[in-house]
């Protein structure tokens, strides 16, 4: 024999079925119910959101480590100025007054040239072509330059009551990247939104917590892998079933000015002196995040203690205010900070990492169009409510991803 009390059945050997839930179906609660949320926590680098912890007390979050940064037109764009080469190589060994190099752009009279192959230095006298300048030796040795030689660009050489000198300018490299449309909605049954009998006072504000979590992981992603419109075009147009034109944004992976490939061989050289190498723009004070998984963590901290190196003490680094633990690496040139991200656990991303400098990133969105929610989204002919979290945003990067370096097979 059976008996039902509150909604719960109950069978004589003591068992209880409890009913699905449902808007006609509630079970009345005595004690709290809480609703433990298993939320990856290391989504957490490139979005606005440090931390997503839902429970009784609402949404937990911190600050994000990308400056925010609101623009006025959905294509944005920034200018960054790459410095000058510092040297040419030799092509064609010298004939007389006659060098042929690889490339003259940024070579003009009066330069100097030093070889840094025998020491003899020369100055430039004139630029023939794209290749090819008439040199004058200087100096107790004569000035000489095989095939292969790398010569230094020095200062120019003028004579006394010089006039007309030669000039060189460059303009700036405009970058620019496109906001993308997100929208999430989350809706709920008028039945369902009066209910107080499920994991919390208030059902909907736990699903819209949830929502708005995922909302964020997903655009994690997008600052991650995204790209935009190929071409010059800035939006793509829509296939045969959503036939409306859209814009995406490109994330750090295609903003990467370079790449390193460890060749499945990843070693404390090449860690802390070929790859620093790459990230020539990088300053010394400044920080380098690595976003790697867990495969390629593991190896970096395996072969840093089999040398007995140990990374800096992550006690007071930066991340810490944004719940990330951490490991610094000190290279020849800038310190790395090592950060999990459950993005580079998922296939082939397990033997990628991916190193930035985050004051070279800005969060972009549209004025009055950042992560915002929209509420009261409803068809008159529907019962029951409707909100949305929305967002017009994308990557911005200062020096046209200069910072960013892509990190293959490091196993």
């Amino acid at each position: 024999m059976a008996t039902t009390f509150r909604g719960t059945t109950q069978t004589a050997a003591g068992i209880q079925t409890n009913p699905a839930f449902s808007a006609t179906q509630q079970l009345m609660r005595e004690v709290f119910d809480r609703v433990k949320m298993n939320i990856t926590q290391n989504t957490k680098i490139c979005a606005l959101i440090a931390e997503g912890d839902v429970g009784e007390d609402g949404l937990k979050t911190k600050a994000g480590m990308i400056t925010k940064w609101e623009v006025k037109a959905p294509r944005f764009e920034s200018y960054n100025y790459n410095q000058f080469p510092a040297k040419v190589t030799v092509a064609t060994a010298l004939s007389s007054t006659t060098l042929v190099v690889d490339d003259t752009t940024y070579l003009k009279a009066y330069d100097t040239l030093f070889n840094t192959v025998n020491r003899t230095m020369c100055r430039i006298d004139s630029v023939t072509n794209t290749t090819t300048i008439e040199v004058t030796s200087v100096g107790t040795t004569a000035f000489d330059a095989a095939v292969g030689d790398v010569l230094t660009i020095g200062p120019t050489a003028y004579p006394e009551h010089s006039s007309a000198p030669t000039m060189l300018t460059k303009d700036f490299d405009n970058v620019y990247n496109t906001l993308q449309i997100s929208r999430e909605p989350v809706g709920i049954s008028g039945s369902m939104l009066k209910s107080e009998f499920y994991a919390t006072g208030d059902y909907f504000t736990l699903l819209k917590a949830v929502n708005l979590v995922e909302f964020y992981r997903k655009i994690d992603r997008g600052l991650l892998a995204g790209d935009r419109a190929s071409g010059t075009g800035n939006t793509t147009s829509g296939g045969s079933a959503l036939t409306t034109a859209f814009r995406t944004s490109r994330g750090l992976l295609n903003w990467a000015a370079d790449s390193f490939n460890m060749d499945g061989n990843m070693t404390l050289f090449k860690l802390r002196t070929e790859l620093p190498k790459k990230l020539y723009t990088v300053q010394e004070n400044q920080s380098v995040i690595a976003l790697a998984g867990f495969e390629t963590l593991g190896r970096v901290n395996e072969m840093f203690n089999d040398q007995i190196r140990y990374t800096i003490s992550d006690a007071k680094t930066p991340l810490r205010e944004f719940g990330t633990q951490t490991s610094i690496v000190r290279t020849i040139n800038m310190p790395i900070e090592f950060v999990r991200h459950e993005f580079f656990d998922q296939g082939d991303m397990a033997k990628t990492m991916l190193l930035f400098v985050p004051e070279n990133c800005r969060f972009a969105y549209l004025k009055d169009r950042g992560v915002r929610p929209v509420v009261g989204l409803q068809n008159n002919d529907v019962d029951g409510k409707i909100d949305s979290i929305e967002a017009e945003y994308g990557l911005a990067t200062i020096d046209g991803g200069a910072s960013i370096l892509r990190v293959d097979n490091c196993y």
